[in-house]
């Protein structure tokens, strides 16, 4: 599967006005991440500022596939970015419809003590003004946020953008070029079910708690993610005031001009999955196994003496060439 590197430092890669090439990040005087507005935190850590990757296979034709945690919405403490109002503004509109900005009221990093040991860090927590008496659905909401999650083989992306820095110039064309990997060497590919494991649990948990206070859960997705775990929700709905759970998918602005030296503007709200706390349980003990599927019980088995014993034809193949299932 193809991944090209779509934003390095919030930077898109497709855009080529030779005054404006993307410069390689120095690591003696870091530079601010243009999301949270201060040094970017995986330089800090030694790796590459690459914020997402763009994914070419037969199932995706380009879209944005985010590999950095502070890329979508970043929930640091302090003032709210113009980056970050526009997108709470518009995921707030699908989660509070016809409350008016100002009576959106956000708040995000909180901790909330569970008991000795036990502790939850909300992304954020958003709610109607309770001045505005809002009856139109749950006026209160913990909302996660997950914009895409990890790769595999990342030692090659690395790579590849180590040998751009080192081109005399490192140009745009070159750091946006397919990740070459040696004869015989799996490429590098995306592993949303990581990120979808780690999110189950923080809605089974986050979810509780905000029906515990009156409240709703909802978890913003980048819209590759968003479109891997839809399809556990077939029975999920379109808003309706007695939501509990909603999965909200934000995708890329494909009518804006590319411009160099800003970010993609991943900003569209897309689409929208509601359902109760109950349904959402339900869905996920009834996980869809497609026809396709051979059973698990087929195949070449050991017996404990060490001898090979066919039960039936097939392998169970949980790996399509695009995701993961790890």
């Amino acid at each position: 599967m193809p991944l090209l590197i779509a934003e390095y430092l919030g930077q898109r890669t497709d855009v080529d006005p030779p005054q404006e090439q993307i410069t390689p990040a120095s690591t003696s005087h870091i530079p601010n991440c243009p999301f949270m507005g201060v040094a970017c935190t995986k330089i800090a850590q030694g790796y590459k500022p690459v914020c997402s990757v763009r994914v070419q296979s037969r199932y995706y034709s380009g879209q944005p596939f985010i590999v950095c945690s502070k890329r979508l919405l970043p929930s640091r403490m302090g003032a709210l970015s113009p980056y970050q109002l526009k997108l709470l503004n518009a995921v707030a509109h699908h989660l509070l419809p016809g409350v008016p900005d100002a009576d959106v009221l956000c708040r995000p990093e909180t901790g909330i003590v569970l008991g000795p040991g036990r502790r939850l860090y909300l992304d954020y927590v958003i709610q109607a003004n309770p001045a505005i008496n809002y009856t139109n659905g749950p006026s209160k909401i913990i909302m996660e946020i997950q914009g895409g999650g990890e790769t595999s083989n990342t030692g090659f992306i690395t790579d590849h953008v180590s040998d751009w820095e080192k081109k005399s110039p490192p140009t745009n064309v070159k750091l946006r070029g397919q990740v070459i990997v040696p004869s015989g060497k799996s490429t590098p590919g995306i592993i949303p079910d990581n990120a979808w494991k780690r999110q189950l649990t923080q809605i089974l948990k986050k979810s509780v708690l905000a029906r515990h206070f009156g409240g709703a859960f909802a978890l913003v997705m980048g819209e590759i993610l968003f479109d891997y775990v839809k399809t556990n929700f077939p029975n999920a709905q379109a808003y309706w005031p007695g939501w509990e759970v909603a999965l909200i998918r934000v995708s890329e602005n494909t009518n804006v001009t590319p411009t160099a030296g800003m970010p993609i503007p991943i900003e569209q709200v897309t689409s929208t999955l509601f359902m109760t706390h109950a349904d959402f349980i339900a869905a996920l003990q009834d996980f869809p196994i497609e026809k396709t599927v051979t059973s698990p019980f087929n195949g070449d088995f050991l017996n404990l003496l060490g001898s090979h014993i066919q039960v039936d034809s097939g392998t169970l193949d949980l790996t399509d060439g695009d995701i993961q299932v790890i």
